[in-house]
């Protein structure tokens, strides 16, 4: 059996856009990929998706010393916190 050759692209085919960088006030861009707070705090195995919303709406968990809020993200760089406790968050 012939196998057919790949399909060559097009030369004057533009290539795709880069997501959108912001840039903070000190020029540093701000590229990382967040996770949703109460998915990663179930795969961390405290608990169900929803539970982990509970815990969030009830005030006891903390990202970089502000209180979390329900469907926060969060980063590799943030400090997560429950209950003064400092987690480890699977990324």
């Amino acid at each position: 059996m012939v196998r057919p050759f790949k399909q060559q692209r097009d030369a004057h085919r533009t290539p795709p856009k880069p997501s959108p960088i912001e840039v903070d006030a000190d020029g540093i861009e701000q590229t990382l990929p967040t996770q949703r707070l109460h998915k990663l705090l179930a795969l961390a195995g405290l608990g169900s998706r929803r539970d982990m919303e509970e815990l969030i709406a009830s005030g006891r968990v903390t990202i970089n010393g502000e209180t979390a809020k329900t469907g926060a993200g969060v980063t590799p760089y943030d400090v997560v916190r429950l209950d003064s406790r400092i987690l480890k968050l699977p990324f």
